[in-house]
């Protein structure tokens, strides 16, 4: 029989990646393995980011902008998604959403990842 130690849930803080992560902490409670959590904050060129977040911002405070709303979004989202019952663990990331999310798979040796579907 199959035996989950550790599952992987990226959430982009939209509603279909919320029922990913409802899907992952039934699955972690079932298993009764550990959760872990990635939201990965996509790197913009330096100009982008300037005009995206504002004049005069630049690269550092664009990803310390993002990390700390993305911190803050993952704190509720665990307490409204997330199951007391386990172990749960996140982590903010910063490059391409697709490398990243198997880079952390990788690194935390997930047994396997509950992703949304955008399609």
């Amino acid at each position: 029989m199959f035996k989950a130690e550790k599952i992987l849930c990226p959430v982009d803080f939209s509603e279909r990646s919320f029922k990913a992560l409802n899907v992952a902490s039934d699955l972690a409670v079932h298993f009764a393995c550990d959760l872990y959590l990635v939201h990965v904050v996509q790197e913009l060129p330096t100009f982008a980011a300037a005009t995206h977040a504002g004049v005069g911002f630049g690269m550092d405070q664009y990803r310390k902008h993002y990390t700390e709303q993305s911190e803050d979004a993952m704190r509720k989202a665990i307490e409204k998604h997330v199951s007391g019952e386990i172990k749960v663990r996140h982590a903010i990331r910063h490059g391409d959403p697709a490398r990243e999310i198997l880079a952390e798979a990788s690194e935390r040796k997930v047994d396997f990842v509950v992703i949304a579907s955008h399609g």
